[in-house]
This record gives C-alpha cells, sequence and structure tokens, in this order.
C-alpha cells in the first residue's frame, strides 16, 4: 500500500491498473501541478491543462506527461483505457468541434492519433475483450 499526494489545484479523472500492476492516473490542473518533484505549468491559451501519471505496483513514479506533450489540443482529461498490450487510450475534446483518441504506449509515447471533426466533447471510451475500441 502506498500514497502519493499531488499538490495544487488538480483533480484526478480516472485510474486504471495496467497488465503488469501499474498504476495509471489522469487528472486535470489548472495553472501548475506537482507530482513527486515534477511541476506542470500551463503555457497554453487556457489556464487548464491534462496530466497522465504512472507508476509502479509499489508507488515507485515512472513518468509524467503533460497533456501538451501529447496533444497541443488537450485542454481536459476525463477517462482512458488500457488495452492488452498495455497501450494508454486517451479521448478528449479540442472543443472547437473535434475530438481525438491517441494511443499511448507504455512508456507515455503516442502511437497514433484518431480525429473525428464535427464532435464537440467525448467523455468515455471502452474497449471490448478483443481490443477493440
Amino acid at each position: 500500500m502506498w500514497a502519493d499526494t499531488i499538490y495544487y489545484y488538480a483533480d484526478v479523472s480516472d485510474i486504471i491498473v495496467d497488465g503488469s500492476d501499474n498504476v495509471i492516473i489522469i487528472g486535470n490542473y489548472k495553472d501548475s501541478v506537482l507530482i513527486v518533484s515534477t511541476k506542470l505549468i500551463q503555457t497554453g491559451i487556457s489556464n487548464f491543462g491534462g496530466f497522465i501519471v504512472k507508476y509502479t505496483f509499489s508507488g515507485n513514479l515512472l513518468w509524467v506527461k503533460d497533456g501538451i506533450q501529447i496533444s497541443p489540443d488537450i485542454i481536459q482529461l476525463a477517462s482512458f483505457e488500457i488495452d492488452s498490450a498495455d497501450n494508454i487510450w486517451l479521448p478528449f475534446s479540442d472543443f472547437t468541434y473535434n475530438i481525438l483518441l491517441v494511443k499511448l504506449d507504455p512508456s507515455g509515447n503516442v502511437l497514433s492519433t484518431i480525429e473525428q471533426p464535427g464532435v464537440l466533447t467525448i467523455s468515455d471510451i471502452n474497449l471490448d475483450n478483443s481490443g477493440n475500441l
């Protein structure tokens, strides 16, 4: 059992344990956030940003990503899914009638992005047992 504190104005939106028992957390922050020794500062048009953090099962920090490192359009992260290969699927809206779905590898690197124009928001996704979206 372990605990960690995310400092400043931030909230956690979703937590999932992957197939390797690592803990992945996504959330949102205003202006800045401190996660362990990593400080993220929002530099975009909005004061708000999203973050994703990956810990080992025993609570050791593996990596932290600011949403802007994943896509410059990320303002808010609400949910995510993990597939059988421990890839991370992040849905989000750029709030200009486009939704995006970003696939990250287990190290947090972007593998692909799917964009759907003409849709204002996306709040959740699901993968079936075969890993289909």
